[in-house]
């Protein structure tokens, strides 16, 4: 692949990406501990149809679910989605043969990584 004058260095462009999504995730966590704190002993964690709560949880326990929920799921689907996206050959887009031409399709997976994964980062080298 031929570098331009303008273009960003893709290593850099991932650090920041790697910066980003782990800042992301610092703060999720850092505000899941700080305000489940303000919560009671028991917490509801399941309403009827009509809106009473049928099931509870420990404070405790409700907070490590939810810090798994907000660390581990994003994690989970950005591996996901760069694992789908970097291994791909046969991608449905538009100007397929242009995009996926060996000069260009580490450079569209990245991309595409990236965007998919929401700021992720790009694992696709």
């Amino acid at each position: 692949m031929t570098s331009t004058p303008n273009a960003p260095d893709r290593a850099s462009s991932h650090k920041f990406s790697w910066a980003v999504f782990a800042g992301m995730l610092l703060f999720a966590a850092l505000f899941v501990n700080q305000t489940v704190g303000a919560l009671p002993g028991l917490v509801a964690v399941h309403f009827d149809e009509s809106g009473q709560a049928t099931s509870f949880m420990e404070a405790s326990r409700y907070r490590i679910f939810i810090l798994l929920f907000t660390i581990v799921l994003p994690i989970v689907l950005v591996a996901v989605m760069a694992s789908a996206y970097s291994r791909a050959k046969e991608m449905k887009l538009p100007n397929r043969d242009y995009w996926l031409a060996p000069q260009r399709i580490a450079r569209t997976r990245s991309f595409l990584v990236a965007h998919g994964s929401g700021s992720g980062p790009c694992w696709s080298d």
